[in-house]
C-alpha cells in the first residue's frame, strides 16, 4: 500500500522526486512507480490534551498496540481547541474537566 502512496522503504518515491503539482499530473519515480494526483486532502487540526500530575500520577490513555498516550485528537468543524481538548478528553477518559487552564 505505502508503493502505491509514494512511500518506498528504499527511499524512492517522494522525499527524492517531489509529489505531483497539479490535478491529473504525474511524477514518474522508476519503471514500476508513478505517483499521480487525484484529489487534495484538506490537512487535519490536531489537538493534544496534557494533564497535570496529582498525587494519583499522570492520566495517559492506552491504545490498542500497547502503546500509553496523551488523550487527544481530531478538531471537528466549527470547533475551538479548547472545545476539541475537553471534548476528547471526556470520550477518552469519562473526565470532565471544567477548564483547560
Amino acid at each position: 500500500m505505502y508503493a502505491h502512496l509514494g512511500y518506498r522503504p528504499d527511499g524512492r518515491g517522494i522525499a527524492q522526486h517531489g509529489a505531483p503539482a497539479a490535478y491529473g499530473a504525474t511524477v514518474t519515480v522508476d519503471d514500476d512507480l508513478v505517483l499521480y494526483l487525484t484529489r487534495r486532502v484538506k490537512p487535519k487540526r490536531n489537538r493534544g490534551t496534557a494533564i497535570v500530575e496529582t498525587a494519583q500520577g499522570i492520566l495517559l490513555a492506552s491504545t490498542h498496540d500497547g502503546l500509553f498516550l496523551l488523550p487527544g485528537g481530531g478538531v471537528e468543524p466549527g470547533e475551538t481547541h479548547l472545545e476539541a481538548t475537553l471534548r476528547e478528553l471526556r470520550e477518552e477518559t469519562g473526565l470532565r474537566a471544567e477548564s483547560a487552564f
